[in-house]
This record gives structure tokens, C-alpha cells and sequence, in this order.
């Protein structure tokens, strides 16, 4: 790609990339939004700083040498994303308000090990938090970075003597006992995650899932943004919820046929893609894998149906009420007028649902 390198300063544009929309959308957590437009990124041992006007993106500190070994792969800056959102909006008309509403998504390319560890972070937790416990792990773990404030994420080997009690430290909770297991697993060479590569995508997703607290959600998500595994289908409570309201009327679908629908409808061989790849050489299909929550919320309260013409498809969006653990869900009815079942949208991360507007809370660990 084009860009010019001057005092540690990368300058280039691209038109197809925004910086909040790629860090906000779940899929990393090692960043913090300094004012405006302005973001610092810790990963892979480097800490970078990022502004954007318009299609204008700034990079400092960095060398030319850095950025096109280290920061071109990981923002996936050399791949066509403007084709890629052609080809999704030319099949999909709720791709078409996906992608014009979030068209700057990159999916970042992340390390295995630290993507493995916080998505492990992640279930049942909310992203401040999730942010939260991986900076006192690093802290508390990780190697302090030279002329920064900053420490790296930790290595197995420099976590290889972490118990669980002192992992609890951190703030992790009951994952504690996962990440104990995992970093076993990892020093011990029973999980091999040098080489990801040398595994098909079944076997690398059953050895993922060996991790004591590791699910298909999980899983998937580590192989999608760190392994280059652009076929799976990450399924968390979001996306689950935005495939019944938009393709199935708001009906409950098991995981396995979501998945399956996915498959079917977005990988077809005319390489029409949504964010799962039905091959290993479309890779493509990247640029959505994660619709952020308030992209769900929004795309789900804006589905129309002609009501004259298909009164019992009729979608109504419903008042905002309290909800949740912290009181910030988001109730929307997505179903026939005639069913009446509520939905209730959790706040992102904090895995409470409800089926039912007075059913009780439920975890919704299958599917964080």
C-alpha cells in the first residue's frame, strides 16, 4: 500500500478503514480512546498511537520497517475491503445497511496466545472489565515496555508460575480456573499454538475446546482473529440475536442451524460472502464477523415489513426499559404481532437474555 514515513510518522489513507469502528467492535481489547479520533493500541510487544481525519490515518511512533511488518498485517490493510462490501451489499439488503452503517471494520490479526487468554476474559463480562483484567495481568505478568507507561501481554513462560488464587488477584473471578488450565496446557506443549497453521479448522477448534471453559463461541472467535480461519462463524448472543430477527422473524434458532444457514446462504460459489467463508481462499468475508452491539440494536429496530400487505409479520420496536444486571437492556419486539415475546438485548458483554419480559435472568454462557 501507499503511504510516506517521516520522523516515526506513518501517513496513508484509506478510505475503507476506521479506527473506532475496528477497535470498538469487540474483537480486541488492549486500546484506549485518548480524545476525538485519537486511540493508542498496545500489541505484540509495541504500544502505537492512531489518529484519522476523514480517510487520513496517522501512525506514531513508527518506522516504515515497523509498519509494514507489524501494523499493515495486523489492521489488514492490504486487503480490498471496498470489493468485499460491494460483494455483500449486491446480494444482501441487510448487508447493504450493515455494511453503510459500519463499513470501516478491519478485523485485526492479534496473537494467538493473548487472543486465546482474553477471550477466555471475556465471557459474562462486560468490555471495561474485560479491558480491566488483561491490564492487571499484563501489569502484573507481562514485561514493561521500553519508554512507555505500558507492559506487554505476557508470554506461557512468564506465566507458567501463576496459580489460580493469584490469578484471582486480577480480578478474573471464576475464570481464574480457566486461564490456569490454559497456561498448563500451553507451557506443558499438550496445546501447540506455535504453528495454528498445521491444523485443519476441526482439529484446531477441538483442541482449543480441551481448554477447561473454552466453547464453540470462544473457539471460534480465537481461530477467526488470530489463526486466519475466515470459515467460522463466531456466535455469541449478538450475532445469534440479529440472525433470528433479521432472516428467521425473530424465531429461537439453535447455534448448529444458524451456522448451517450461514453456510448456506453467504458461501454460496459465486463467493458471496457475510462473515463466514465457505473456503479457505475467500478470505474475505472477514469485514463483518462481529457486528458491534448498537450496529445489532439498531439494525434489528430498523427491519420494515409492509404491515398491509403482511399484517402478521408485523415488526414493532418497543420502549426502552430497565433491565439486566445493571439496568441498561434493551427491549425490542422482533416477532408476529400475534406471539407477543419480547426480547431483551443485554448490555453488551454482561450475558443476561430473557426469552420472556418477566422470565428470569439467565446466563447465556453457550453462547458468550
Amino acid at each position: 500500500m501507499n503511504y510516506v514515513s517521516r520522523h516515526e510518522n506513518i501517513l496513508f489513507q484509506c478510505p475503507d478503514f476506521q479506527i473506532s469502528e475496528t477497535l470498538e467492535c469487540g474483537q480486541c481489547f488492549r486500546f484506549t480512546k485518548d480524545d476525538g479520533q485519537t486511540y493508542t493500541v498496545i500489541a505484540h510487544g509495541k504500544v502505537l498511537h492512531l489518529s484519522q481525519q476523514g480517510d487520513e490515518v496517522r501512525l506514531y511512533p513508527c518506522t516504515a520497517e515497523e509498519f509494514e511488518t507489524v501494523w499493515i498485517p495486523y489492521f489488514d490493510l492490504d486487503r480490498d475491503y471496498a470489493s468485499i462490501k460491494q460483494k455483500l451489499s449486491a446480494t444482501d439488503p441487510v448487508l447493504e445497511s450493515a455494511t453503510a452503517y459500519a463499513g470501516g471494520i478491519h478485523l485485526v490479526n492479534q496473537d494467538v496466545w493473548e487472543c486465546l487468554l482474553s477471550f477466555i476474559i471475556s465471557q459474562n463480562m462486560n468490555i471495561p472489565r474485560i479491558k480491566q483484567i488483561i491490564a492487571n495481568i499484563c501489569e502484573k505478568y507481562g514485561d514493561e515496555i521500553p519508554e512507555t507507561n505500558a507492559y506487554a501481554f505476557p508470554p506461557p513462560d512468564k506465566l507458567a508460575a501463576a496459580d489460580i488464587p493469584s490469578l484471582a488477584l486480577c480480578k478474573t473471578g471464576f475464570r481464574a480456573k480457566y486461564l490456569a488450565d490454559a497456561i498448563r496446557r500451553v507451557n506443558s506443549g499438550e496445546l501447540d499454538i506455535s504453528n495454528t497453521q498445521a491444523y485443519s479448522t476441526a482439529e484446531l477448534r477441538s483442541k482449543l475446546l480441551s481448554v477447561y471453559g473454552v466453547g464453540e463461541k470462544v473457539a471460534d472467535c480465537v481461530m477467526l482473529y488470530s489463526c486466519g480461519r475466515y470459515e467460522v462463524f463466531p456466535t455469541d448472543v449478538w450475532v445469534k440475536r440479529v440472525v433470528q430477527n433479521l432472516y428467521f422473524g425473530g424465531r429461537d434458532m439453535p447455534i448448529k442451524e444458524i451456522h448451517a444457514f450461514a453456510e448456506d446462504r453467504f458461501a454460496d460459489d459465486h463467493g458471496h460472502e457475510y462473515p463466514v467463508r465457505k473456503r479457505h481462499h475467500h478470505p474475505e468475508g472477514r469485514a463483518l464477523a462481529r457486528p458491534r452491539p448498537q450496529l445489532c440494536r439498531e439494525m434489528a429496530e430498523n427491519v420494515q415489513n409492509d404491515d398491509e400487505k403482511q399484517p402478521d409479520k408485523w415488526i414493532v420496536p418497543v420502549a426502552r426499559q430497565q433491565s439486566g444486571r445493571n439496568g441498561r437492556g434493551h427491549v425490542v419486539d422482533h416477532v408476529p404481532r400475534q406471539s407477543r415475546v419480547h426480547h431483551v438485548l443485554a448490555d453488551e458483554g454482561d450475558g443476561i437474555f430473557r426469552n420472556n419480559l418477566h422470565s428470569p435472568e439467565k446466563k447465556a454462557d453457550k453462547y458468550q
